[in-house]
């Protein structure tokens, strides 16, 4: 039972991590096979730990006649003590580290810190190359019919209001991503779909969905003209050239 509960515990732990990496769409991160992996190491780690524990420092925590029957008073603390001792303690210390240093670019913990993320990042890699076509397949088509300034403008701003719980910092960083869209060295009508990844990768795919869906259906009239107005300057622009 003891065991059973560290490594839920530390599970937990696993998955929360997971949970914050992957906003867009946690549930396929967690049931994707790296994810679990992940989180199962997480889990063994803490089992780990309090057999450890249990061996060579089976009285710090005061279970010494625990195993007598009736179980004596103070026994069942002891116990909770000893289990988050180990579910908590074992993955703060695999998570510590001596110093930073930066290998090929890459910035690593010198320590035990060094081991989860070599791993974490491995994970990362492998999660999101299993993520990526569904990312892809997952984008609105009607994302092609819509002005460029609206999706850079109206689209983020209406999904940001949605998403009422997105941190301060959140909206920062997906305002300063979005920015530099226009300075990508890419055809103007690729760069909708730059700015819907990062889109969906804050606010997730079914508000993304729904969002567009919003603005394709309920203002058309508005899209319509800008697009006869990016027309008619086009025209110009084309009889002033030639004129």
């Amino acid at each position: 039972m003891d065991y059973l509960a560290v490594f839920v515990l530390a599970a937990l732990v696993a998955v929360s991590e997971l949970v914050a990496r992957y906003k867009d769409n946690p549930s396929r991160a967690l049931t994707s096979g790296p994810g679990i992996g992940y989180v199962a190491l997480n889990g063994a780690i803490g089992i780990a730990a309090l057999y450890l524990l249990k061996i060579f420092a089976p009285d710090m925590f005061g279970l010494s006649g625990c195993d007598a029957d009736p179980l004596p008073a103070g026994c069942d603390k002891a116990w909770l003590g000893m289990v988050l001792a180990a579910a908590f303690g074992s993955l703060a210390v695999m998570r510590s580290a001596f110093a930073r240093v930066t290998i090929q670019g890459e910035e690593l913990g010198v320590g035990p810190s060094a081991i989860i993320e070599i791993l974490q990042r491995a994970l990362d890699r492998e999660v999101d190359r299993q993520r990526a076509f569904r990312r892809m397949d997952e984008l609105p088509s009607s994302l092609r019919e819509m002005p460029l300034d609206v999706i850079n403008t109206a689209l983020p701003a209406l999904c940001v209001e949605l998403m009422q719980n997105l941190s301060a910092e959140e909206k920062k960083a997906l305002e300063q991503r979005i920015k530099l869209v226009p300075e990508l060295k890419l055809h103007e009508k690729m760069r909708p779909l730059i700015v819907a990844l990062i889109l969906q990768e804050y606010v997730g795919r079914d508000v993304l969905a729904r969002a567009v869906e919003k603005i394709a259906t309920d203002y058309k009239d508005v899209l319509d003209e800008i697009a006869a107005a990016r027309s008619n300057a086009a025209a110009l622009a084309g009889e002033a050239a030639f004129g």
